[in-house]
């Protein structure tokens, strides 16, 4: 913990107010419910037309932070993008933070309460869009294969169709991972550091935790991580050094959460879910870029044209 949020969680304080109570409660329940013995992780680098270096276009695995992608369990033959996942418990209500660990942490929490089994799907779809200063929105459907050929719909290149992919690798770092491979990443908050640290030896441009911060953004915004590597993962986020709470901010389609960001990156995060919302980056080169994850989860249904308006 930093020494700025241990001082400021250590202050006097009055008397637990009733609302605090229960949320310790609920959160407490979401985590007894956690299916930590079900691991997974991803991290992708997304293609994309006009695409700036460092730009956050990742398949299948910014880190900042913006649904989080809907989480959903499809297990029903369909190409309609899926819908939020149904947890065990109510959204966590959560009160007004103060730093970013405490953003991030109860981000942790309610995603452990998150049922979505990724270990049989065929595909993790992710619906999204994105935008670049000067450019248009763009829609973009991402089907990545689990043991077989993955597909992107992107309507910021192609001819429209269906392109494919081949089978899902995710990036961590400098390493290039299989699906199953993600299913056995570590849950422990420590561990998962301690791997994203090391492993930036020849990164340049930014620190080692920077790094990182953007690993775990698109990890949680477009990978299928069960919700015990999610709650690692945003545990872990809270641990990196620099990481600020701009307070509550808006995403592209008007939803609420938390804004969290470290250097150039800037996640739009909901705490009572554990979603990332939206990732947003300053470029280089001047004016910024984001992607708006829309909905996310495991299913089965062959790929098809998206016809319907996200």
């Amino acid at each position: 913990m930093h020494i700025d949020d241990l001082l400021e969680e250590t202050r006097p304080t009055t008397d637990p107010r009733p609302e605090g109570l229960e949320l310790s409660r609920v959160q407490s329940l979401a985590v007894a419910q956690a299916s930590v013995d079900r691991i997974t992780h991803i991290a992708r680098r997304r293609t994309r037309r006009r695409r700036t270096a460092g730009v956050l276009m990742v398949a299948a695995a910014t880190a900042v932070v913006v649904i989080a992608p809907r989480l959903v369990d499809d297990t029903a033959p369909t190409a309609e993008p899926p819908g939020r996942t149904t947890v065990p418990v109510a959204p966590i209500q959560t009160p007004e933070f103060r730093n970013a660990s405490q953003v991030l942490h109860a981000a942790g929490t309610s995603a452990a309460a998150q049922t979505h089994d990724t270990a049989r799907a065929k595909y993790w779809r992710v619906d999204s869009e994105y935008h670049q200063s000067g450019d248009k929105v763009y829609r973009r459907t991402f089907w990545q294969g689990h043991t077989s050929t993955g597909y992107l719909f992107d309507e910021g290149f192609g001819d429209g169709g269906l392109v494919k992919m081949g089978v899902a690798k995710f990036s961590f770092q400098q390493q290039s991972l299989t699906w199953d491979q993600l299913l056995h990443l570590t849950t422990s908050k420590s561990e998962l550091l301690r791997l994203l640290r090391a492993d930036t030896g020849g990164l340049r441009g930014g620190t080692p935790d920077h790094y990182a911060f953007k690993t775990l953004g698109d990890l949680l915004g477009e990978s299928p991580a069960p919700p015990a590597v999610r709650k690692a993962m945003w545990d872990a986020a809270a641990e990196l050094k620099g990481v600020k709470n701009d307070g509550r901010m808006t995403d592209a389609k008007g939803r609420t959460g938390y804004g969290i960001t470290l250097g150039d990156m800037t996640y739009v995060v909901e705490p009572s879910t554990g979603e990332l919302l939206e990732s947003r980056m300053k470029l280089a080169a001047g004016g910024s870029y984001r992607m708006t994850y829309l909905s996310q989860g495991p299913t089965d249904a062959t790929p098809t044209v998206p016809t319907a308006a996200y």
